[in-house]
């Protein structure tokens, strides 16, 4: 007799009992994390939720109501695959402070099938380049040297200069053929009329200035 009364006490508690099952997800700061809990057959259309630890009401961070729809509440979305009987709840912009332990919960009347889930979140791997260029290096691809362009003052002193040098070049030409012509013409004028006379510049082979004829 009371073997069945014990029986009687305890078929409440066993009819409240949550299974539950441990899964172990890992992930990297500022990165998302996918938590994919399976639930069997018969579950398909009771709503499932995340949760974290102690999984009170107020706890719950993301609940799908409609099966095949995803919702999304901040970092936090969940979808129902009935097809592959999987809930999964996605954690996006992790950071340290997400590591901790969560529930995947089938809503159902009674107590709750919960099933704990452990999320591990590490920082960031730093990125280091493979190839450091050496500073000098790159300071000198960097420099940019401007070609040297003259300015309108340099052009005109430059046009200045030429000027000046062809007028030198005329003014000495002048200078020194005018009288050199002179004293040949004198020098005809008094060797005679009547004799033949060819006066001519210095070697007097093709350089011929007057001939008395």
């Amino acid at each position: 007799m009371k073997f069945y009364l014990m029986i009687l006490l305890y078929l409440p508690v066993l009819s409240c009992y949550a299974k539950r099952s441990n899964i172990g997800e890992h992930g990297n700061e500022g990165g998302s994390l996918d938590i994919k809990c399976s639930y069997p057959d018969g579950y398909q259309y009771k709503p499932k939720y995340l949760c974290r630890h102690p999984c009170s009401y107020s706890d719950v961070l993301i609940r799908s109501v409609k099966v095949d729809t995803f919702v999304t509440v901040g970092r936090f979305s969940g979808y129902d695959n009935i097809h592959g009987h999987t809930f999964i709840a996605t954690i996006k912009n992790l950071n340290l402070q997400d590591s901790g332990l969560y529930y995947c919960g089938l809503d159902q009347w009674g107590r709750d099938v919960l099933t704990k889930v452990d999320v591990s979140v590490s920082k960031a791997p730093l990125v280091t380049s493979l190839f450091t260029p050496d500073k000098k290096d790159t300071t000198q691809t960097n420099r940019y040297v401007s070609p040297e362009v003259p300015t309108f003052t340099q052009v005109d002193i430059t046009l200045n200069s030429l000027k000046n040098k062809l007028l030198l070049s005329n003014y000495c030409f002048i200078l020194i053929n005018v009288p050199f012509m002179f004293c040949m013409l004198l020098l005809c004028h008094f060797n005679g009329a009547m004799q033949k006379v060819t006066c001519c510049r210095l070697g007097c082979r093709t350089n011929i200035l007057i001939d008395s004829d």
